[in-house]
């Protein structure tokens, strides 16, 4: 997961915030439009935004801004992950992951540690993925962090999917969706990836209509319940349409 950035309406205010802000020579205003405008651009041109990334990280380590390098750094490598780019992703946020260690930035830590599940989760390395994800997922927790952690959740039920558990991935994914719609939310770049490479696949194998039965059972849970089900805590409880049949009478 990336910070959030402007949306494709204020990219234009923001090109007039950042001239403004080049004209005086305000460093680090100019640093933090740049971070935001490259997270407009994630989606529609990620090459541009990759290219204002990397400005943006530039000035900052310029001005030892730690806790911004180190946000920069997470989003780069975010960005290299979701186009592909694995083996440049990594140590990107491997990097800013030690640098958010040392200044004790338990939020970036939690998200750089997700944005590293990504990468191994698109590599294939599933075991490698889901526990970077639950080590996320455990710092959020510690902060009462609620945004962070619907990305590396998703991950989770992305993992499920990859290894053909189609209960849980259709039902922890449709949590996830419910807990993205309550909090005024959309589906990160990287869960669009996982969309399209996990969920996609398994969800034409089972048919639409078996898909959102198994989905119904995650859509009431709670955040809380979310969590606990993808540390492996707890699973949802079965709901009267999952209980057996009963067994006919003796009499």
């Amino acid at each position: 997961m990336v910070e959030t950035g402007h949306t494709e309406e204020g990219l234009e205010q923001a090109d007039r915030a950042l001239a403004l802000a080049r004209e005086i020579g305000d460093a680090w205003t100019v640093a933090e439009i740049l971070n935001d405008a490259a997270l407009g651009n994630d989606r529609t041109n990620p090459k541009r935004g990759l290219q204002l990334l990397q400005e943006s990280l530039a000035l900052r380590r310029s001005l030892g801004d730690h806790v911004n390098v180190a946000d920069s750094l997470n989003n780069l490598g975010y960005v290299q992950a979701v186009i592909g780019e694995y083996d440049v992703a990594e140590p990107l946020l491997e990097e800013g992951l030690q640098i958010a260690r040392q200044t004790g930035d338990l939020r970036h830590i939690a998200l750089i540690i997700g944005n590293l599940g990504n990468v191994s989760l698109f590599r294939g390395e599933g075991e490698v993925a889901k526990g970077r994800y639950q080590e996320s997922l455990r710092v959020s927790r510690r902060i009462g962090d609620t945004r962070v952690p619907l990305e590396a959740l998703r991950g989770v039920a992305a993992i499920a999917a990859s290894d053909g558990d189609i209960d849980t991935a259709a039902a922890l994914s449709a949590a996830v969706d419910a807990l993205l719609i309550s909090f005024g939310g959309t589906r990160s770049s990287a869960e669009v990836v996982m969309e399209k490479r996990f969920f996609e696949p398994l969800r034409r194998s089972v048919g639409e209509a078996k898909w959102n039965q198994l989905s119904s059972r995650g859509t009431g849970l709670t955040f809380e319940q979310t969590l606990a089900w993808a540390l492996g805590e707890e699973s949802p409880r079965r709901t009267v349409t999952d209980q057996p049949a009963p067994l006919p009478s003796s009499a």
